[in-house]
């Protein structure tokens, strides 16, 4: 835990929660890719069978066993799946952002504590006066 001075304290911790939720968005983001593959997958097979029923519709006619619709059910019903386990993962993603986010914010609002804290060091002799910007008014 470092310290501009006794009252407040900027954890390192938080650094480290920052990287942590970064590494979460990336596998979130691998997610995301495999998804989007097995739908192209499942929408690749999807018109290929489609394309085998329009073939061979007589030798489906003469095999009354084989039920076609079902495959082409499965298969719908995989890609339903799919996306909404994808727009699942696309709301964490977007909470995990925002958390990401909300950490970094903190980070950076330590830091302009920090620089305003040293930057008072340099104070000149008179109240209120900062030596960078004393020919400014």
């Amino acid at each position: 835990m470092a310290s501009i001075d006794d009252d407040s304290p900027i954890r390192i911790t938080e650094f480290e929660e920052r990287q942590r939720l970064k590494q979460m968005e990336d596998k979130i983001l691998d997610l995301l890719i495999i998804m989007d593959s097995t739908l192209d997958t499942i929408d690749s097979l999807s018109q290929r069978y489609r394309e085998f029923r329009s073939a061979t519709t007589v030798a489906v006619e003469r095999a009354p066993l084989l039920d076609g619709d079902s495959i082409s059910f499965a298969l719908a019903e995989k890609r339903r799946d799919v996306l909404l386990y994808r727009s699942k993962v696309e709301a964490l993603r977007a909470k995990v952002k925002g958390t990401t986010n909300l950490v970094g914010s903190k980070i950076h609002l330590f830091a302009c504590v920090l620089l305003i804290h040293s930057l008072s060091g340099f104070k000149s002799s008179g109240p209120g006066k900062w030596p960078l910007f004393e020919g400014a008014r």
